[in-house]
């Protein structure tokens, strides 16, 4: 079937993912909590938690300076500024907006990998690209018109 401590965490993470954007949303619109807080918290959690996690798992990896470069640098700009930014538009955006924004995520990823690591996109792998912009357009669109 699976390793239960595996599938434990995916329940919690798929929870988490689902309930997040609805609280964030809502803290968010009616500004009791600032847009630094909204961010720094779950993430300083989440990270936390998978940070001490990955330590007591896998210990401190042995990586060249550079690369810890790297690491820093989507921390900050691919991770942080970006939940930054989004939660700051949580303030006005509707439900199915702020859901579309975080569907696209994993199209982000995929592209960013091709483009900076090199990642092959297989046939099957555009189609998938290709399936999410289709269903984040399709769900844009009202009868009589876009919505707004």
């Amino acid at each position: 079937m699976g390793d239960a401590t595996a599938l434990g965490a995916l329940a919690v993470a798929i929870l988490a993912f689902a309930v997040l954007p609805v609280v964030g949303r809502e803290l968010a619109r009616d500004q009791s909590v600032g847009t630094i807080p909204l961010t720094a918290i779950p993430l300083g959690i989440g990270g936390g938690v998978l940070l001490v996690m990955a330590l007591g798992w896998e210990g401190l990896p042995r990586l060249p300076l550079p690369a810890w470069g790297i690491v820093g640098g989507l921390a900050l700009v691919n991770t942080a500024l970006a939940y930054l930014v989004y939660n700051h538009a949580l303030r006005s955006l509707t439900a199915t907006e702020a859901n579309v924004i975080l569907n696209l995520s994993p199209l982000g990823t995929a592209l960013l990998a091709w483009v900076t690591l090199g990642e092959t996109l297989s046939p099957l792998r555009i189609v998938a690209l290709a399936t999410v912009l289709l269903g984040a357009g399709l769900v844009q669109v009202r009868r009589g018109g876009v919505v707004r």
